[in-house]
């Protein structure tokens, strides 16, 4: 009997296998502890939370395309936003982004009403400005280039009837519209 490797299994056999939320939040809460002791200011702190985003991104992109061998290689720039915001967000949070919208010709965003990065965080005052999600912003530009689009992700709040709603710009650089123009 061969038995076989934890890369060849399927991740849509071991969707029901989630992290526990207080795992997930302690482990998340250190990693902020860990990057807070080692910048100077709030900037430099979502600076770090989304280098590191970057890099989970770029795995999580490997580890989907090695295990599920019916994903294609996305050549558009709306197909790989598409594939954030369903798969990549799927095997990630557990489910779809809330949406995703064309703000311009290469600018785009997605729209996310209670990000899981910023359930269990309570940031101290003298952080104030600070925004979790900068980690989440890291793994979807981490996506996104792997995947061959250079690009930028920001991070910023909207309100919205009272509501914070997380939003993630993203901003293709000009050789990707290029590319797009020139494929049709």
């Amino acid at each position: 009997r061969v038995r076989s490797s934890i890369v060849d299994r399927s991740l849509s056999r071991g969707m029901g296998k989630e992290v526990n939320a207080a795992t997930y939040a302690l482990l998340f809460s250190e990693m902020v502890q860990y990057c807070r002791n080692r910048v100077m200011s709030v900037t430099d702190l979502e600076r770090k939370l989304g280098d590191l985003g970057e890099r989970v991104g770029r795995r999580t992109l490997e580890l989907i395309v090695v295990r599920d061998k019916g994903t294609k290689r996305e050549t558009k720039m709306l197909g790989i936003l598409n594939f954030v915001v369903t798969t990549g967000w799927k095997y990630l949070f557990g489910r779809q982004a809330d949406s995703l919208k064309k703000v311009s010709d290469g600018k785009y965003y997605i729209e996310e009403l209670n990000p899981l990065v910023n359930r269990f965080v309570s940031v101290p005052k003298d952080y104030g400005s600070l925004n979790c999600a900068a980690f989440t912003g890291g793994i979807i530009q981490g996506i996104i280039e792997g995947a061959g689009f250079p690009c930028t992700v920001t991070v910023d709040y909207i309100t919205v009837s009272e509501k914070q709603i997380t939003i993630y710009v993203i901003e293709f650089d000009q050789k990707v519209l290029d590319r797009e123009q020139r494929s049709g």
